[in-house]
């Protein structure tokens, strides 16, 4: 449920700019990176999780973690400063911590 989400965004306008945002980090991704990325970055899976689902090695779906977060750099979507050294999204909004 939405209620108990700590990052669930209450304010229409906030969920409207974080779509547009997300799809444009999707764009900039090869389908393989796009699939890493939301399983990952998004939905919080582990690397072994993913490589296990997809076939692959752990070290292969870190490899493209890597590779998209220089693609989504390089676009100029987000900063260094702005994704941490797992590749998630930093949470830079105190407000949106559960209350």
């Amino acid at each position: 449920m939405y209620w108990n989400d700590p990052y669930f965004i209450y304010d229409p306008f906030e969920r409207i700019l974080i779509k547009e945002l997300i799809g444009r980090v999707l764009d900039v991704l090869t389908e393989k990176q796009r699939v890493v990325f939301l399983e990952h970055c998004i939905y919080g899976k582990k690397q072994s999780q993913i490589a296990d689902e997809m076939g692959v090695s752990r070290a292969n779906i870190s490899r493209m973690i890597g590779r998209a977060r220089r693609n989504i750099i390089a676009a100029g979507i987000f900063t260094e400063q702005n994704i941490n050294l797992k590749g998630k999204l930093k949470n830079e909004r105190p407000e949106a911590q559960r209350i």
